[in-house]
């Protein structure tokens, strides 16, 4: 291999997990264990010992990470992320199942606000049917009153007041 072919395929490991990290918040103690390996790999990388990320750390950090571009780790070229990331199957399946739990809890609490609603105007029509029946009896104890007066008799004396 000639010394510019070496240079061609000279991958700048070290520069490219800076900016890993920038992008993940982590630094490489978090990010071994986010991970799940030792810190010492991703150590190596940080001090250019390893020049360039393997096949398994690739996958591994795009599992944890799926909108990161394996090829810019693997080069270095292009832009971190190249693609959104990808809902799988079961976050699909646990969203659609949530959503459906909150739509139930907002038709049954839709339901209780009209039971609610419906139990004032009940309360509302029963207040106002107990104030006419007050104001009834305060006018017929005004008209007993009157006549108690016009013919003379004395309050204890009424036969209600017995």
């Amino acid at each position: 291999m000639k010394e510019s072919e070496k240079a061609e395929n000279n991958v700048d490991a070290k520069a490219i997990i800076e900016v890993l990290f920038n992008h993940t918040g982590l630094n490489a103690s978090s990010l071994a264990k986010k991970l799940g390996i030792s810190y010492q790999r991703i150590y190596d990388i940080t001090k250019g010992r390893t020049k360039k990320f393997n096949p398994g750390l690739v996958s591994l950090i795009c599992e944890k990470f799926p909108e990161i571009n394996k090829n810019f780790l693997h080069t270095g070229e292009g832009n971190i992320v190249e693609r959104t990331p990808v809902m799988g199957v079961a976050q699909f399946s646990e969203m659609m199942s949530m959503s459906r739990q909150l739509m139930t809890m907002f038709q049954n609490l839709t339901e209780k606000e009209n039971r609610i609603s419906e139990m004032i105007d009940e309360l509302n029509e029963r207040e106002r049917a107990l104030n006419e029946r007050e104001r009834a009896l305060n006018l017929r104890e005004i008209e007993v009153e009157r006549l108690a007066d016009e013919y003379g008799i004395k309050k204890g004396n009424l036969p209600m007041e017995a």
